[in-house]
């Protein structure tokens, strides 16, 4: 209707506009009709057409607006429905019944499957799971009491209850799987964080696994607990826990830090191959030993006051930087072959009850050995220290031997002492030298065998009447260094190594 109006209008208007130019002239006033209704009938279809356009859009309008209501529609509904459907599950997850909770189990797992907004949730409500104590009421400290018979009633439960916890450990493997990024998209759980604090967990296992952070803080784990080939991109936390049996660690991939503080192996633990950023051992008791073979610290690693009462290997470990070791106690014998320590290292107040080993090592920076207790002996053999190094007040005991060792910048060998026999064998010292003050024992005593001294930096040794049977003379042969003498000969002969 709108239309014909200004058809109409726009029509009168073009043929009175023409018809006045046309001066009574009738062919020119029937041509101005004519033109006249042509420019009506154009401007009526350009109203047509702006006026159809208009309704279209209206339409569209409307017809999104309804889209997005039953979108919104919809979202609630799918809403509501995953809230009953989470209900329900983590009811049937408190059941009664072994069989009804493991219902509950996979329900939550399809539920984070199919939801990837509500994933972290139930990783967290299954998490709880896993922390809370058995279903039957049996707690960690009632497990732990020694010689309780678990009574004929109470045993298919406590059986029921150790299938679903298990079945939970091996859900959330199964999604944070990753084998090196080959594992399905769809299946993978990325960046998910995990929280197992206290927790007891048995055969635990994320091995080839791929972790946002996880927290088995004061975690206890019953059986093996494998994380070899595990990556986590944050952090790792194990302050406290308890492993009672093997706890594989190799080729794990830690980009955050990882946290073993007060951590207790009962079983051997094994971080062979494995990378980490920062980590820290204090106070962690190692029962059966440790290996961290070729491990590779990218940042500083606090390994003090740990404990191991069997054998440790550092064999070509890379400390990239700082390693600290002081008040460590090491009952059996230490391996540091080949090792590389990029900056400092400390040992200082530690023990070795049995031989050190310091085969092939290189330490770049500053380290101190002060008044560590080699009870078992000292075996220093073709090492380079690069800076100032510090074994003032350190105790060698039994058969101890440097051979073939280069102090490169100052060495401090003051205060020493010597309960057994201490042999210093083809080694240089290239700067400055200081040692007085060694205390020989009962059975202890000191050999120097072509160890030479540099001669500007150590004019002082030359002088000193040090020790009893030993002095430095100046080199013929070699000039500007001095050289260890027998005051009785030339230092005889180099004793044999200890026995392999």
């Amino acid at each position: 209707m709108i239309g014909l109006l200004v058809a109409a209008v726009a029509t009168w208007s073009a043929i009175a506009l023409l018809r006045s130019a046309a001066h009574g002239n009738a062919a020119l006033e029937f041509d101005a009709i004519k033109t006249g209704l042509t420019v009506g009938v154009g401007i009526g279809g350009l109203a047509a057409l702006l006026l159809t356009a208009r309704k279209q859009w209206l339409n569209e309008l409307t017809h999104r607006h309804n889209e997005r209501v039953a979108r919104h529609s919809q979202h609630d509904a799918d809403e509501r429905r995953v809230t009953e459907l989470y209900i329900k599950a983590v009811e049937q997850l408190g059941g009664e019944k072994a069989v009804v909770r493991l219902g509950g189990l996979y329900g939550l797992e399809r539920l984070a499957q199919n939801h990837l907004q509500h994933r972290q949730t139930i990783v967290n409500v299954i998490c709880t799971y896993l922390r809370m104590p058995h279903h039957n009421g049996t707690t960690r400290a009632a497990e732990e009491e020694s010689d309780t018979d678990s009574s004929a009633s109470g045993q298919p439960a406590q059986d029921e209850e150790r299938e679903v916890r298990l079945a939970a450990q091996t859900l959330l493997r199964n999604h944070l799987l990753n084998n090196n990024g080959t594992s399905p998209s769809e299946q993978f759980w990325d960046n998910v964080s995990i929280d197992l604090k206290g927790a007891m967990l048995e055969n635990f296992s994320l091995q080839d696994c791929s972790v946002g952070s996880i927290d088995l803080s004061n975690a206890r784990f019953i059986g093996s607990a494998i994380f070899s080939g595990a990556r986590f991109k944050y952090e790792l936390k194990l302050t406290g826990a308890t492993f009672t049996d093997t706890a594989d660690f190799d080729s794990t991939r830690v980009e955050g830090s990882i946290r073993l503080n007060e951590a207790k192996f009962c079983g051997r633990l094994s971080f062979q191959d494995a990378k980490l950023t920062e980590a820290s051992f204090e106070q962690s008791e190692f029962i059966e030993g440790a290996s961290f073979y070729r491990t590779i610290f990218e940042g500083p690693v606090n390994f003090k006051k740990v404990t191991a009462s069997a054998s440790c290997s550092f064999g070509e470990t890379k400390f990239t930087d700082e390693a600290l070791f002081e008040s460590a106690d090491f009952r059996e014998g230490a391996w540091f072959t080949d090792a590389e320590f990029e900056d400092n290292a400390q040992f200082d107040s530690s023990q070795f009850g049995e031989t050190a080993f310091f085969t092939g090592t290189t330490f770049r920076q500053y380290t101190t050995f002060r008044a560590v207790s080699f009870t078992g002996g000292f075996w220093c053999e073709n090492v380079e220290f690069m800076s100032n190094t510090r074994f003032g007040g350190a105790t060698f005991a039994k058969l101890s031997r440097i051979e073939n060792v280069n102090f490169h910048s100052h060495a401090h060998l003051d205060y020493l002492k010597l309960n057994g026999l201490l042999t210093i064998v083809d080694t240089t010292f290239h700067s400055y030298l200081e040692m007085h003050d060694w205390i020989e024992r009962e059975g202890g005593s000191v050999g120097f065998f072509d160890t030479y001294v540099e001669a500007a930096e150590n004019k002082s040794l030359f002088k000193r009447k040090w020790l009893r049977e030993w002095h430095v003379v100046p080199c013929e042969d070699k000039p500007g260094w001095g050289r260890f003498i027998s005051r009785d000969n030339d230092g005889g002969g180099v004793p044999e190594k200890k026995a392999e």
